[in-house]
């Protein structure tokens, strides 16, 4: 078939054209050959419009709001084939209880995640534990990580997809460099590694003097290992994601859109504390999709802020720009500065809106009595001395503590804790406490609290 005879037209034409030129009996036989190629041409091209990115995530979800983001833009990314979630840091294994929360929450129960085992880079999760300490893990109404250990699922996913899958790496390097020393052979199985992190002319707060990136740093030697692979590299710094926040006005917009996934997102920002989000790994999450030619509404990068330079990691984890052999693609800058109000948009369109189905088992208040005639325990419930106490609810850090108390929580937002007060599609505000171990005490147990209204009866 000649080359211009690749549409629907000039394969119809060329059809005419050889059962012009050779006797029926082969006639026949082109006839039939020539529409199957017409077919797998139509098809391929099919394909090549629906192919997606193939994308494996490495995040320390649960230390600041940017990875909670980044992992809510690509599952609401038609763009993306999200194959897998890894986590590292410390605890993270909680990242990775976290991670399968959010996913399941959205319907993507089928992306497998796994933790990176220790030793890892120091960190705890603090104000977002919560998000993991919950009845919808406690219950079970979530999927679970998988057992095997982070590089194990990442070795699995590249051996399957050879050469297509990209990854992502939001935090630390380490489970991204035990993969590349532990199976060298994986190395070319990786199309590219897409790493938030470094800076080049600006400290952590977006300003100079230039300082080591916390994600570099954690763990230096990893990202020494992981820039020494070989394969192909592209960094997103400082100095590109330091621009982009979640003002206020943005954020309203955002949550005011009461899907499932944007609730998420309310909830873990009611437990952090950070009023203006930093959006570092969901520019670098959109980096990733746009190396791969994906047209995101916009927001291309341009060609000239993503040179190729040789990039040196010190052992304290600066990144410096050397003469020689260039080793790394760095993004410097977008297309425009709007990129937080198209990643609201996104995201606030992906899934319906929610809507609260009444209580249906409402509680009335009883009197407070006197102490049964046997105590078997007194306990202080006003402390995080056991984390499972708390299942929602932030504590206040506005000062407004009752006389006589030291904390008080204010609701988030949360699932049905009991099957009994609503349901699992939708999410409510409320302070769920649950004190256990707890004995009986006479025929019915009796707790007291202290509680202030605000918008509701």
């Amino acid at each position: 078939m000649r080359p211009e005879a690749v549409s629907k037209g000039g394969c119809v034409a060329e059809l005419a054209r050889v059962q012009a030129e050779f006797p029926e009996v082969w006639r026949l036989q082109l006839r039939g050959l020539l529409w199957v190629v017409m077919v797998l041409g139509w098809t391929a091209t099919g394909l090549a419009q629906e192919r997606r990115v193939p994308l494996l995530i490495d995040t320390d979800l649960g230390s600041f709001l940017d990875d909670a983001f980044a992992l809510a833009l690509v599952v609401a990314s038609p763009e993306v084939e999200l194959r897998g979630v890894t986590t590292s840091g410390g605890d993270a294994e909680t990242r990775a209880w976290m991670s399968c929360r959010l996913l399941s929450a959205v319907d993507r129960r089928d992306v497998p995640v796994a933790w990176g085992r220790p030793p890892q880079a120091e960190g705890k999760v603090e104000a977002q534990y919560q998000y993991r300490y919950h009845p919808a893990v406690l219950y079970g109404r979530m999927a679970k990580p998988v057992q095997d250990d982070a590089c194990e699922l990442m070795y699995r996913e590249l051996k399957a997809r050879p050469g297509e899958i990209t990854l992502l790496v939001l935090g630390p390097q380490t489970n991204v460099a035990r993969l590349l020393e532990k199976h060298p052979d994986a190395r070319p199985w990786i199309k590219r590694i897409v790493v938030m992190g470094g800076a080049l002319k600006v400290g952590q707060h977006g300003r100079p003097p230039v300082e080591p990136e916390w994600n570099i740093a954690s763990d230096a030697a990893a990202a020494k290992t992981v820039l020494a692979s070989g394969v192909p590299l592209a960094y997103v710094p400082l100095d590109l994601t330091h621009r982009h926040v979640l003002a206020p006005e943005q954020r309203d917009r955002l949550f005011a859109a009461q899907t499932m996934l944007t609730q998420q997102l309310q909830l873990l920002y009611q437990l952090a504390h950070e009023a203006e989000p930093a959006l570092h790994d969901a520019v670098a999450a959109a980096v990733a999709m746009q190396l791969e030619g994906k047209q995101l509404e916009g927001k291309q990068l341009e060609d000239k802020e993503l040179p190729l330079t040789r990039l040196e990691f010190s052992d304290e984890g600066l990144m410096t720009q050397q003469e020689g052999k260039p080793n790394a693609h760095v993004a410097l800058r977008l297309a425009d500065d709007k990129f937080a109000d198209w990643l609201v948009e996104r995201l606030a369109g992906f899934g319906k809106r929610t809507v609260l189905r009444e209580p249906t088992n409402v509680a009335g208040l009883v009197d407070r009595g006197g102490l049964p005639r046997r105590v078997h325990v007194f306990e202080d419930y006003e402390t995080d001395i056991e984390r499972r106490w708390w299942l929602a609810g932030r504590v206040n850090r506005d000062n407004e503590v009752p006389p006589g108390s030291s904390r008080a929580c204010k609701s988030v937002l949360t699932l049905d804790f009991d099957d009994r007060q609503g349901d699992h599609g939708s999410l409510y505000s409320a302070v769920i406490f649950n004190p256990v171990p707890g004995p009986p005490m006479g025929e019915l147990t009796r707790l007291a609290f202290r509680y202030k209204l605000e918008g509701t009866d």
